[in-house]
């Protein structure tokens, strides 16, 4: 297991839903928080990068 690795690594992808709907500041990106929390970015100016 140990040395494949490098090829699952080589040959793997994010798949983020169907793509229509990604809110890059509220989803979770792989940990315990959103990245809006993780800068601080205030909530109410965090919609305004919400991809449609």
């Amino acid at each position: 297991m140990k040395g494949a690795i490098k090829t699952v690594e080589n040959n793997s992808r994010w798949l983020i839903g169907n793509g229509c709907n990604i809110d890059f500041w509220r989803d979770y990106w792989g940990d315990d928080y959103s990245m809006m929390e993780a800068v601080s970015v205030d909530s109410k100016i965090g919609g305004i990068f919400l991809l449609n």
